[in-house]
Order: C-alpha cells, then structure tokens, then sequence
C-alpha cells in the first residue's frame, strides 16, 4: 500500500462468506454475527441444496454428498447441513 495503512474490513475466509450471505439474503430476518462463524458454522447450516450430486460428481466420488471432481485426498465435513439458522 505505499506505505499507507489499508482501509477497510479484515476477515478470514469463513467470515467472509457468513457476509456474503447476509448480503445476498440467506439469513433473512435473523441477526447473524458473522465476526463469530468458524469453517464449521459455513458448512453445518441447512442452507444447501441436499439432493443427489450431479452423476458426474457421483462417478467421480461414489457416496460422497459433496461434488468432489478432483483430486486423491477426499474431503469430508462432519455434520455437513445439520445446523438451523438461529438468532
């Protein structure tokens, strides 16, 4: 920056995604306090859509929930989409 202090917000990528969400709508009328989500608040709430993959996803990942399409190492969030928005 030059030698000039930055200005604005300084966030971690969870909490950049809480207000992502709360500007684009998701939380509705509920005061979320997006300073306070971890990774974990990002994946657990039932916001996402549960239906199967697509079956590009499902060949490339047999039972995985998530569209994994790449990669050795299989990503797996415990109690992906267990939590309710709360206030």
């Amino acid at each position: 920056r030059y030698g000039k202090p930055a200005v604005g917000e300084s966030m971690v990528c969870c909490v950049f995604v809480c207000h992502m969400w709360k500007a684009g709508g998701i939380f509705g009328d509920f005061s979320e306090n997006c300073g306070e989500f971890t990774n974990a608040d990002d994946y657990r709430l039932t916001i996402f859509n549960t239906t199967m993959p697509p079956e590009m996803c499902q060949k490339a990942d047999p039972g995985n929930p998530l569209c994994q399409l790449l990669g050795d190492n299989v990503l797996t969030l415990n109690d992906y989409h267990t939590k309710d928005i709360f206030n």
